[in-house]
């Protein structure tokens, strides 16, 4: 509830699998219905602006952090 009062999403990448899951609300503020088909590191950098996508390539792939947090 707090999520969907506060409008945050969140998605969680497994950097041994590349599994990636979302939080209900993120599918919302992404304007997506519920479906694991998109939940892929390809169908998320083909949403974000282009001049963006460097920044969300070096966060996906950098291991150095158990947790990170951008904003793009």
């Amino acid at each position: 509830m707090a999520l969907r009062i506060g409008s945050f999403g969140y998605f969680v990448q497994d950097m041994t699998t590349l599994k990636i899951t979302w939080a209900l609300e993120a599918y919302r503020i992404w304007g997506v219905e519920p479906d694991p088909s998109i939940l892929t590191r390809d169908w998320i950098l083909n949403s974000v602006h282009p001049e963006d996508r460097e920044k969300v390539m070096g966060w996906q792939t950098d291991s150095s952090w158990t947790e990170k947090i951008i904003d793009f």
